[in-house]
Formats: structure tokens, C-alpha cells, sequence
């Protein structure tokens, strides 16, 4: 079965993957993949799905079931064009038939100090009602799953992840909560395996439920947790409650239906994820090699000009060559050169491929002429 993650990526590690990758094919998707700590057998494509370029994967890949994993909360900058790259990545799955379409967001609901709900809270909602929508009119099963914060091992874009770091590196955390703020925390290896009860054995009737969390802690008992591994570290929390305090989830559907509890314990869990860091986690230092991959990777423009420029090289010597040879006679170099790189990467790259070909043939008519007029008013040369 082929399956693709894709949405906010930053926080996925192995632990996540390594029970899906023994029976099925895994291609993660998003701007921010985190292509070099992940498995060797999962397709990366650092791309984001609102890029024009998104659609192609579908036409290579023929997808049984798309993974949308919302963006981690109390971690960084809140990222408010969820909402349209979910909306994009539901079209496109509903235009490519894929029918088994699962949500995982959060279970928070954000205010302010008036009570009021935040922006953040509401795209939260709004995704969730686009949820709804094509649930209701397109014939896709979109069931929507909402988790606590997640942790693992070797990542830094989670909540537990990021304090860590900040840890680490500064010898300080801010937490964006009250110290008395309640807070769920789940594993990614616990959610790897709810997730491969879910693929394999789809709720076709479900429409949402809530993972219940494997710890549950206020943002002082983290502090207090952090402290303990970090002596020296100051602690400061918000003023205000961001996030309702009702997190600890009693939704028992993932018993019912897939047999399925948390395990982990992030109070166990802790003092290897301090120890971890990203490049020891993967088991390998990045190379030279993948550095310059990665870097290919994030600025793809600089391939397809390359490819353009070789392409050219290459038309030149081939229509050169073959200029008086009767085989060759009837084939155009140059045509070809336009329909593969307009095929490959689309109408832009398309018509600076056309214009190079029409510099190209315009030259070689004035160099072939006596009369370089001849050429510019020869309807033929058109």
C-alpha cells in the first residue's frame, strides 16, 4: 500500500514510520520534510502542497491513503496557511481518486485573556469544517484525528523537543502556557502504531476521535521534569492560559476500535531525548553529498536551469551532426528539446526552452543563408 505524509512535517521521525515501512511504501511531502534523519526507504519530496509541482506526485505514486499531520502547537511561529494546503491536497486527492484521507490535528482550543478565540483557534476550526465538507458532498472517507503533543527522540520542532533544545542550547525555556496549564504528551512510536491499525484496517464509519494521552502534566511539572536533567536552567511561562485546560482525553474509540493504548512514558522517555540530537539519532553525520542534495533539494530551480542549458548543449550538437545525414533528416532536434523539458517542468521552463530553440534556429538559417534578409522575410524559415 502506498501512503504520503505531508502537511507539517518538521517533528516526523522514524519512530513514527518504522511499523508502516514492514508492509507498505511511504512518501513524505511537505516544505519543511525532514528528509535527513528519516528512513532510506521513504520517498522525500521537499515540496509544499499549495507548489504547483505537488499535483505531479500523484501521477507518479498511486496513493491508497494521504496522512495530513497539522502543525505542532506550543512551538514556534503558529504556520496560518494550513488551510490551504489542506484544502489544495483534498482536491487533489478527491480529482485523483484517493479515497481514505486522515486529519491528524490538535485537541486544543486556543483563547486569550478575554476568553476569546485566537487565530490560531480559529484555523483549527475552519480545517476542521473543510474536513467536514468533503466528508459530506465528495466521495472521500476523511476521518479526523486529534492528538495531544507529540515527543520523540532526535527532533527539536515539538513542544518537548524544542524545550529541550532550548535547554541545551541557551540554559533557558519559555513556555507558551501557565504554569498551571495542562498539557498531553504522546509518543510518536505509540502513534505509529495506532497508525498502522488505522491503515490496515480503516474506519470507514468514523468520522473523528481523540487519542487519549500517555502523560499528562501542567507546564510547571514539565518545568519541574527539565529542571531535574538541566540544574542550571531558568524556567518562565506565560501570563495567560493560550490553550483550554481540559487535555487530558477520556475518548476511548481507539481501544474499542483498534484495540489500541499508549504505552510510552515520557517521564521514562525524557532522558534519552536529551541525550539524542538529530545527527546522532539518524546514526550518520550528513556527507558532503547530502548536504549538497539537500541544498539541490530546496532550490530545484537551479536543476531545471541546468537541465535547460544541457538540454541546449545537447540539441545544438545533435542538429549539427545530423544536418546532412538522410536518416535525420525528418527529425527535429529542436522540437524535441521543447516537448521533453515543457513535458518534465511545466509552461515556464516550457517557453524558455522554445525561445532557446527559436534563437537557435533563427542563428543557424542566418548562417546558412547568403542573405541574412532572406531568412527574416522567407515565410518558409517561420
Amino acid at each position: 500500500m502506498d501512503i504520503l505524509f505531508t502537511g507539517r512535517l518538521s517533528q516526523m521521525t522514524n519512530e513514527l514510520c518504522e511499523q508502516l515501512l514492514v508492509n507498505h511504501k511511504l512518501t513524505a511531502a511537505a516544505e519543511d520534510v525532514p528528509q535527513e534523519r528519516l528512513n532510506k526507504k521513504i520517498t522525500p519530496f521537499r515540496i509544499s502542497p499549495n507548489d504547483d509541482d505537488f499535483e505531479k506526485i500523484f501521477n507518479s505514486y498511486n496513493y491508497d491513503t494521504v496522512i495530513f499531520i497539522s502543525q505542532p502547537v506550543f512551538a514556534g511561529k503558529p504556520y496560518f496557511d494550513e488551510f490551504r494546503d489542506l484544502e489544495r491536497c483534498l482536491k487533489i486527492c478527491d480529482k485523483h481518486d484517493v479515497n481514505r484521507f486522515l486529519y491528524i490535528c490538535t485537541d486544543y482550543s486556543f483563547k486569550n485573556k478575554n476568553d476569546d478565540e485566537t487565530d490560531l483557534s480559529v484555523l483549527f476550526n475552519s480545517c476542521n469544517e473543510l474536513c467536514d465538507f468533503y466528508r459530506q458532498r465528495k466521495s472521500i472517507s476523511v476521518v479526523t484525528m486529534r492528538i495531544p503533543c507529540l515527543y520523540a527522540k532526535g527532533e527539536s520542532s515539538s513542544l518537548i523537543g524544542a524545550s529541550v533544545n532550548s535547554a541545551k542550547t541557551f540554559g533557558a525555556v519559555s513556555f507558551d502556557g501557565a504554569k498551571k496549564q495542562t498539557v498531553g504528551f504522546l509518543s510518536q512510536e505509540d502513534l505509529g502504531e495506532l497508525l498502522l491499525r488505522i491503515v490496515e484496517s480503516w474506519p470507514q464509519k468514523l468520522l473523528s476521535f481523540s487519542v487519549p494521552a500517555s502523560n499528562t502534566m501542567t507546564f510547571e511539572e514539565l518545568g519541574a521534569l527539565l529542571h531535574n536533567l538541566f540544574a542550571t536552567c531558568r524556567l518562565s511561562y506565560s501570563n495567560v492560559l493560550t490553550a483550554s485546560p481540559a487535555i487530558e482525553i477520556k475518548d476511548s474509540v481507539p481501544k474499542k476500535e483498534f484495540d489500541w493504548i499508549p504505552i510510552r512514558d515520557l517521564n521514562e522517555d525524557i532522558v534519552d531525548i536529551v541525550k539524542s540530537d538529530d545527527n546522532a539519532y539518524n546514526g550518520e553525520k550528513p556527507t558532503v553529498f547530502s548536504r549538497i542534495k539537500d541544498f539541490l533539494a530546496e532550490h530545484s530551480f537551479i536543476i531545471k536551469l541546468a537541465e535547460v542549458i544541457i538540454g541546449f548543449i545537447l540539441m545544438e550538437f545533435l542538429s549539427r551532426v545530423t544536418s546532412n545525414t538522410a536518416q535525420f533528416r525528418y527529425i527535429d532536434f529542436r522540437l524535441l528539446y521543447v516537448v521533453i523539458l515543457g513535458t518534465a517542468h511545466g509552461l515556464n521552463i516550457g517557453l524558455i526552452s522554445a525561445a532557446l530553440a527559436c534563437v537557435s534556429l533563427a542563428a543557424a538559417s542566418i548562417m546558412s543563408a547568403t542573405n541574412w534578409s532572406a531568412t527574416i522575410y522567407d515565410i518558409n524559415t517561420w
